[in-house]
């Protein structure tokens, strides 16, 4: 079986294009071309340079830094304790300046970050004459004895920590009871207003959390009683009034 050299010399041109033939130098070793340049100073040229040979050596290594070798106690040396404790004190400064930022902001937006929105609301009713008396529905006229009442829905779940009724005086209104839902946050017998007016003392009701299908009734009666500067007859509003957070749903 003829090998490749036999098969290539049966075509001479592809055999000298192949540099199989001796008459063709394609991809012969390529011999140097002599110049005479630079022979006047022969094979010492350049050597005052170190030669040519020592071009493209590795570059030596970079020193270490300059303040991995300070001394520890070197002024410059961020581990010297004097530099520890100047970082450390400029840290809790930066510290200290990020929790008072958070702290003012929590006051502007104190519902941030939270999924349940709350805020501070007020739920207030205004009980009038009650039914099957002179003038029901109505506000009381100072000076005749009238049962009132009232009964309202929040339009928010809120939960109150503190009642409050804008009685004049003690003996002016009587409390009969507070419902919230079916439950009477007062227990035993009726309570003075005037533990709930603006005079009161310490004096508060922590209620239960108010759906907003819950209603709160107020009932209670007016003695009847005229306070100081005010005239028989006057229209008196009565303002009952719950406090506490509530959940904002805007």
């Amino acid at each position: 079986m003829p090998n490749a050299r036999q098969l290539a010399f049966r075509d001479n041109a592809m055999a000298i294009l192949l540099g199989a033939s001796a008459g063709s130098t394609f991809g012969a070793t390529r011999q140097p071309v002599r110049s005479p340049f630079g022979a006047a100073y022969g094979a010492d040229y350049g050597a005052d340079y170190g030669g040519f040979g020592a071009f493209g050596v590795d570059a030596p290594a970079a020193p270490a830094s300059a303040m991995a070798i300070l001394h520890p106690d070197h002024p410059a040396n961020p581990n010297q304790p004097h530099n520890k404790a100047a970082m450390m004190a400029l840290w809790m400064q930066h510290h200290q300046g990020v929790q008072k930022t958070a702290e003012r902001r929590s006051q502007l937006y104190p519902n941030e970050g939270s999924d349940l929105k709350i805020e501070g609301y007020e739920f207030t009713l205004n009980p009038v004459i009650a039914p099957g008396s002179v003038g029901a529905g109505a506000q009381i006229a100072l000076g005749t004895t009238n049962p009132v009442t009232a009964t309202k829905q929040p339009t928010a779940k809120i939960k109150p920590r503190g009642i409050f009724v804008n009685a004049p005086s003690y003996g002016f209104l009587t409390i009969s009871n507070i419902l919230a839902g079916n439950v009477n946050v007062m227990l035993g017998g009726a309570s003075d207003a005037g533990n709930y007016n603006n005079q009161a003392y310490n004096s508060r009701l922590t209620l239960p959390l108010l759906e907003t299908q819950t209603p709160v009734t107020f009932n209670g009666v007016y003695s009847g009683l005229l306070p100081a500067g005010f005239p028989p007859a006057f229209s008196y509003p009565i303002v009952f009034t719950m406090q506490g957070p509530a959940e904002i749903t805007t």
